[in-house]
């Protein structure tokens, strides 16, 4: 995530508190907070990397996942478990002054939170934000969850594109007069939910079912009752990807979705309309 010619990295170690319990030093409220990082230079041979300082309400730990900008404003998904919950945070980005070297080159301010009880108890997954106080999540269940029911990992494949597994939500969430998030599903249900991002516009949503190797495009439409996503295209994968991202610098159409492999790494490539 990208702003004043930084980018901006999440790190947590999810690996640590969904799957190793508290006698190998992990769980949920064992597994130390993860931090947010800008990188700058990033086109030169030596990028440099700051730990920036992310400010929380008291007692809220950072175990941070998908990242979204709109304009100056980054939002987080930060699965504090036991200390917060499942929630979306969201900051201001703004340049910092850096006095040395070691300083960052920008700085977080603390808006709000919005704590994800809409959610049902699914696993928020990434966010995409289409206005200051509007944007889309991604839910589903947890991997650990997955993998420890009961027909377990051998049989996982066969059972994903059963319909009780299509648990996986997408949510549309707006900040309503009073200054209180409203949140509501929205579109399909699908196996997993789990990256998503909007064209620059907003007029187009992409969302990846990861287990089911498949990126769809909606067109977001706004109606009487509310919002609606009409799928105008999908793209299968060779590969489960979990994240994707846009390529601004494509042509004009929902339709031109494409991928390609780098040096065995799948890139998942969004041409939007611009």
């Amino acid at each position: 995530m990208t702003n004043f010619g930084a980018l901006v990295i999440s790190e947590s170690d999810f690996l640590s508190a969904e799957f190793m319990g508290k006698a190998e030093g992990g769980g949920p409220s064992e597994t130390i907070d993860g931090n947010l990082w800008a990188m700058d230079q990033i086109l030169k041979p030596r990028p440099r990397i700051y730990r920036l300082d992310t400010p929380l309400p008291d007692g809220v730990a950072l175990h941070a996942q998908g990242l979204g900008l709109f304009e100056d404003v980054l939002f987080v998904v930060n699965h504090a478990y036991g200390a917060g919950g499942d929630r979306v945070e969201r900051f201001r980005v703004s340049a910092g002054t850096p006095k040395t070297v070691l300083d960052p080159p920008l700085v977080l301010e603390y808006l709000s939170s919005i704590e994800a009880s809409w959610a049902s108890g699914l696993f928020i997954n990434d966010v995409a934000p289409i206005g200051t106080s509007e944007f889309f999540v991604t839910a589903g269940l947890r991997v650990s969850e997955i993998l420890a029911r009961p027909y377990g990992f051998a049989s996982l494949l066969p059972q994903i594109v059963a319909p009780k597994l299509r648990e996986s939500r997408l949510f549309h969430c707006v900040d309503d007069l009073d200054n209180h998030t409203n949140c509501g599903p929205v579109g399909p249900r699908a196996v997993s939910w789990s990256g998503a991002v909007t064209s620059p516009s907003g007029a187009l949503l992409y969302a990846n079912d990861a287990f089911r190797k498949r990126v769809v495009a909606f067109e977001v439409t706004r109606e009487t009752e509310g919002m609606e996503l009409v799928e105008r295209g999908a793209l299968q994968l060779p590969h489960v990807v979990e994240t994707i991202s846009l390529d601004p610098t494509g042509p004009v159409s929902y339709t031109h979705l494409r991928a390609h492999e780098t040096r065995g790494n799948l890139v998942c490539r969004l041409l939007l309309e611009k």
